[in-house]
């Protein structure tokens, strides 16, 4: 059932509110040039006529007020109609009159009511009969005025109106349908797509050339933290941060009809987020559009963000691990430079004196000096053992120091004793 705010607005109720004014107006008009006696007949028709269009006059204030359009909808409503334009028929020469194009009136305004072809043809049908009982009533009671060939043109007339008004009002209805049909589906469409852009997990918003947002999903409103009845008309660059390049991306988005860039959102909470807008272009109804992706990869930029500083602190590590390492060089270098040769001048030395060359020494003497070069090269291993642990260059080193020992020693086997 169609709500009554909906039938105020309707055809049918905006025809009753004209026809009203119209008979307010031909009253007004007529009653003054009959009472000034421009037209002939009698004043009880006069008043027969004018009582009968105000009574309908207040059927119609009394419908409107009550809000009660379902009625004029009625079969009531229509008949109402008919005997008054087939009273003023009687009234104003019956077959002769020339009020017989108010059927035709009548049939046009029933299409407003009910387009079906059927419904029409029945109407005009009825309108036809209602026609012939008023000829009929009108022979009966002085006969005919005019000949049977002019009445029979006027039923062919009223009822090719009928005809015609039938057919134009079946196409109409037919084009009606068809618009509610295609409007039905494209509502069906749209409610597709929008579930379609509300199941999407990432924001999506469509723009126009001129860059208003023209529809947006819930998740895009969530993003921005903006009602998306408030979302739609404005600009996208409202929520995107101007580095100075945005323009220029966007005038290119226009030229190629597809981008994919990184931008900064800016939502109404304050809080920049990181995306990945990917944009493409798409054209209906002959206007081009632009379908934005938006990605939230804050999390990821701070993931790399984050890597980025360890990657920082670890070269630092590996700098200060390497200063280290060098630093340990440095030392065991000393270590080699300033105790193994001095160690290994002192084994030459113990090694000169158990050989006698030094002079004689008893068994006594012999047997310390034995010890002590054990522990000379006990102490030799772990330190060469060390070095070499540490950096393999060191042995290399290490041998070199034993030459240099031995050749110290060589040299002081040839001083004199």
């Amino acid at each position: 059932m169609i709500p009554a705010a909906e039938l105020a607005h309707s055809l049918p109720v905006t025809v009753e509110r004209s026809a009203l004014i119209m008979r307010y107006l031909i009253a007004l008009i007529i009653g003054p040039i009959f009472l000034l006696g421009y037209f002939g007949g009698e004043y009880f028709d006069f008043f027969v006529i004018t009582g009968m269009v105000m009574a309908h006059n207040l059927y119609v204030h009394v419908v409107l007020w009550a809000r009660a359009y379902r009625l004029f909808f009625t079969r009531t409503n229509f008949f109402i109609y008919l005997v008054q334009i087939s009273i003023i028929m009687a009234i104003t020469g019956g077959e002769s009159s020339d009020a017989y194009l108010l059927y035709h009136l009548l049939i046009i305004g029933f299409s407003a009511y009910d387009r079906r072809f059927g419904r029409v043809i029945t109407a005009t049908l009825v309108c036809l009969a209602a026609y012939i009982v008023v000829i009929l009533i009108e022979k009966y009671r002085s006969g005919f005025s005019l000949t049977l060939g002019a009445v029979v043109v006027r039923l062919l007339s009223t009822f090719i109106v009928g005809w015609m008004i039938a057919s134009l009002s079946e196409r109409l209805r037919r084009a009606e349908v068809t618009a509610a049909e295609q409007t039905a589906q494209i509502a069906a469409s749209e409610a597709t797509l929008r579930a379609i852009l509300n199941s999407a997990g990432d924001p999506i918003v469509v723009f126009d050339d001129n860059e208003y947002i023209v529809e947006a999903n819930e998740r895009a409103s969530e993003f921005l933290g903006v009602p998306r009845v408030q979302l739609v008309g404005q600009r996208l660059r409202a929520y995107l941060f101007d580095d100075g390049a945005l323009p220029h991306k966007l005038a290119d988005l226009r030229a190629r009809g597809q981008a994919h860039t990184h931008e900064i959102a800016l939502p109404r909470s304050g809080e920049e987020r990181a995306v990945d807008m990917i944009a493409r272009s798409f054209i209906r109804e002959g206007v081009r559009y632009f379908i934005v992706l938006l990605r939230d990869v804050t999390y990821q930029k701070n993931i790399e963000e984050a890597s980025r500083v360890l990657e920082a602190r670890l070269e630092k590590l590996n700098t200060d691990l390497r200063q280290l390492d060098r630093h340990k060089s440095e030392f065991m270098h000393a270590i080699s430079a300033g105790i193994r040769t001095p160690l290994a001048a002192v084994a030459g030395y113990v090694d000169m004196l158990i050989d006698g060359e030094l002079g004689d020494v008893n068994p006594d003497q012999s047997k310390a000096l034995q010890t002590c070069r054990r522990a000379l090269q006990r102490v030799f291993r772990l330190v060469e053992r060390t070095i070499d642990a540490y950096s393999p260059r060191f042995g290399r080193e290490s041998t070199a120091d034993k030459d240099a020992v031995a050749a110290a020693a060589a040299e002081q086997k040839r001083e004199p004793k």
